[in-house]
């Protein structure tokens, strides 16, 4: 960044400062953090919906607000048809991507490792990870 004549002062904060006071009060420039979502687009709606819905919208640091990405969003999580929500969420993304809300620079790699004794655990990349199914983990037969 020094190079195009931009200056940061890096401040590592802990968790509890960084997630706690830091964020939500929007005192920050720039910051690097991991999402880590759910299978499931509605999830998305408190970083996204307006902050002025600081009950609904706690999770929108940047205080990002546009009223049309606000009623797609109520319209998406409140239909019962896979299609019309993903149609919905679609236009949300193209706003969001227009708007530059965040900038995504690389994702986090998710590594998992267990034993071959055991079946039925499948990977998932979500906050649910590893155990979201470990009701049908067992010891394979030997």
């Amino acid at each position: 960044m020094k190079a195009i004549g931009i200056k940061i002062t890096i401040q590592n904060y802990n968790a509890n400062t960084l997630f706690g006071t830091v964020l939500p009060k929007g005192e920050f420039d720039i910051s690097q953090f991991a999402w880590v979502s759910t299978p499931f687009a509605s999830g998305n709606q408190s970083i996204y919906c307006s902050y002025t819905n600081a009950t609904l919208c706690g999770e929108n640091w940047d205080h990002y607000a546009n009223p049309q990405v606000d009623s797609l969003l109520d319209q998406a999580v409140s239909t019962v048809n896979p299609a019309t929500a993903a149609n919905l969420y679609n236009q949300v993304d193209t706003i969001l991507w227009k708007d530059m809300v965040t900038l995504p620079l690389f994702e986090s790699p998710q590594l998992y490792s267990w034993t071959s004794s055991y079946g039925n655990i499948i990977p998932n990349p979500t906050n649910y990870g590893v155990p979201w199914n470990a009701q049908i983990w067992g010891l394979k037969a030997s």
